[in-house]
């Protein structure tokens, strides 16, 4: 009688390598990962093939040099419940060569007189550091321009001057009162050593089996689709670890979240280049590690060689006088992409990028309904790692 796995029974496991690149960390069901969509390449890797001269013709097989495993799943793109903490796909994140930024509490204070109607000068005791609140939420909790709700675009930590997404209904002054409120942002790293921290374990059970991955590292590639619920796509290369058969363990989903349909009321504060909130059925990034797996001489690893992230945007077409989209790609134009998708702390999720380039733009058809279909490169500035963050608020 055959064995039967059921593919319903899987679980994954992960764990950051606190103790040495490719050092087992031995995740248990504290690092259960929701997910679905789960597939497995359980034994990559290349073989050489044996060619020696014989008296007769045949297979001669070959032998094996490499083995790596890939993995990939899909979470649901939620925060953590909790404004200002991690949310339970952290670990999957810093294993992609992503820095966690963390504010765990709001940063409150009355503007001073000196703002703009996009600019809020930010009180005396606000961070020395320019660029220090990029990325955050910004409310307006009273006085002038109370109600605003948006997203911090630049800082200067000499004049206090910080410029936001949109307008505000009317010029903050001394009356305005602000919170930028906590979150957690993840940031791109160029991280190129086999340092700690820098990988996970990866266990993956199927129904009375285990496969590991260590020293497993990866890319992903968010999305937000009309009526749909935000997804991240995760693909991870490790190290091949013990296969076995090992009896399924009791996951712990303590601590994901339900997420949030996307949809009008609660997808909000798009900004791309002068668009303020158009019409869109799907945003889509490719954060776009280049992982390789490596067998040199001394070293088995896995390696992120470069990073490209990309962005694939579809909006309501729009006439030439609101969005000339053709002249911005022609001219290699840049502008800031940022969408904020929640309404509700610690619920809430979204984009920030300072500069994306469009590439391409084609049409589509939406029921009879135009769409612009844009491809954009994402670009970091100054001095690097700053390209898109992933914002949890």
């Amino acid at each position: 009688m055959s064995d039967t796995l059921n593919l319903r029974k899987q679980i994954i496991f992960a764990a950051m390598e606190t103790a040495g690149y490719g050092v087992d960390a031995v995740p248990t069901s504290s690092g259960s990962i929701l997910c679905g969509n789960i597939s497995i390449s359980p034994l990559e890797g290349e073989s050489v093939q044996r060619t020696n001269i014989r008296s007769y013709m045949g297979n001669q097989g070959s032998i094996r040099t490499s083995n790596y495993v890939k993995l990939s799943f899909e979470v649901e793109w939620a925060g953590s419940g909790t404004a200002g903490t991690a949310p339970k796909m952290a670990t999957l994140l810093k294993m992609c060569n992503i820095t966690e930024q963390l504010l765990a509490a709001a940063v409150t204070g009355s503007a001073q007189v000196g703002g703009s109607a996009n600019t809020i000068k930010l009180a005396a005791a606000a961070s020395a550091d320019d660029g220090y609140y990029v990325g955050m939420p910004l409310r307006l909790t009273a006085g002038t321009a109370s109600g605003y709700v948006g997203r911090i675009t630049a800082y200067n930590g000499t004049t206090k001057i910080t410029t936001v997404t949109g307008t505000f209904s009317a010029i903050p002054d001394a009356t305005s009162t602000y919170s930028v409120d906590a979150n957690v942002i993840y940031l791109p790293n160029s991280n190129s050593a086999l340092a700690v921290s820098t990988s996970g374990s990866l266990y993956f059970y199927l129904d009375g089996t285990r496969h590991i991955l260590l020293g497993a590292r990866g890319t992903f590639k968010p999305s937000l689709k009309s009526s749909a619920i935000p997804m991240i796509s995760f693909e991870f290369t490790g190290l091949l670890g013990t296969i076995a058969d090992i009896a399924l363990p009791t996951a712990d989903f303590t601590g994901w979240q339900t997420p949030v349909p996307v949809g009008t009321t609660i997808t909000s504060d798009l900004s791309l280049f002068t668009l303020r909130n158009p019409v869109f059925t799907e945003c889509s990034i490719d954060h776009g590690n280049d992982v390789k797996y490596k067998n040199p001489i001394n070293e088995e690893a896995i390696h992120i060689a470069d990073r490209n992230v990309s962005l694939s945007f579809t909006t309501r077409a729009q006439k030439i006088a609101t969005m000339d989209w053709y002249t911005q790609i022609r001219n290699s134009g840049t502008g800031v992409f940022a969408v904020r998708h929640g309404s509700v702390a610690g619920k809430t999720v979204g984009i920030f990028c300072p500069q994306v380039q469009p590439k391409t733009i084609s049409l589509s058809d939406d029921d009879k309904i135009a769409n612009h279909q844009i491809a954009f490169d994402v670009e970091p500035t100054g001095t690097g790692n700053n390209e898109i963050m992933y914002i949890f608020e």
